[in-house]
């Protein structure tokens, strides 16, 4: 994984509906976006500790991505990232240093889409 990569932001919309009265959606897409990327668990966490007792690897499917202050990223978005579409899991928490107030980012966590 490259911790810094970019990142393209895919939001929908619903535009109508099909024979079959099923929504169908228009898909906008991002300019890409500098981001720093790491791998965690979809869950969010990261260095958690699992006892693997059936000799299996352990996968990680989710990434904790840091976006530009002021980035908008709807709970219900999909980003891009190295050619792999991840959702969004959760809202996403702009940090505050509680020492000086500086705004560093935008963090999501995000769970790889089959």
């Amino acid at each position: 994984m490259d911790f810094n990569t970019t990142a393209v932001i895919i939001t929908k919309t619903e535009t109508g509906k099909d024979k079959g009265q099923r929504a169908t959606y228009s898909e906008q897409r991002s300019q890409p976006i500098a981001v720093i990327a790491w791998p965690c668990s979809s869950s969010g966490t990261v260095g958690s500790s699992v006892e693997n007792v059936n000799n299996e690897d352990i996968v990680t499917d989710g990434l904790s991505v840091s976006f530009p202050h002021g980035t908008v990223i709807p709970a219900d978005a999909e980003v891009e990232i190295l050619l792999d579409v991840y959702s969004v899991q959760g809202n996403a928490f702009a940090w505050k240093s509680p020492f000086d107030g500086s705004t560093p980012g935008v963090t999501v966590t995000l769970k790889k889409v089959a």
